[in-house]
């Protein structure tokens, strides 16, 4: 799970040049937008689909979460 992480925080970031929270935020609205519908291939082996590893619920589930801390007021309420 966390090399399917790490390649879509990759590819949320793929063309910023922001700031730290910049990114955090773009990571934030990139998993609200696209994550659900991307497809995360292994660079390694093209054979194996990263993002079947997660049912379309367990997408959702990361999208809405994803809104709710976009609706946040604070960093303290992004990190609680």
């Amino acid at each position: 799970m966390s090399f399917y992480l790490e390649l879509t925080v990759i590819e949320a970031l793929r063309n910023s040049k922001g700031t730290l929270s910049d990114n955090v935020w773009q990571v934030f609205r990139y998993l609200r937008d696209s994550f659900v519908g991307a497809q995360v291939v292994d660079p390694a082996n093209t054979n194996n689909i990263i993002s079947s590893d997660l049912t379309l619920a367990e997408k959702n589930l990361v999208r809405a979460a994803a809104v709710a801390t976009l609706g946040s007021k604070t960093w303290q309420d992004v990190v609680k």
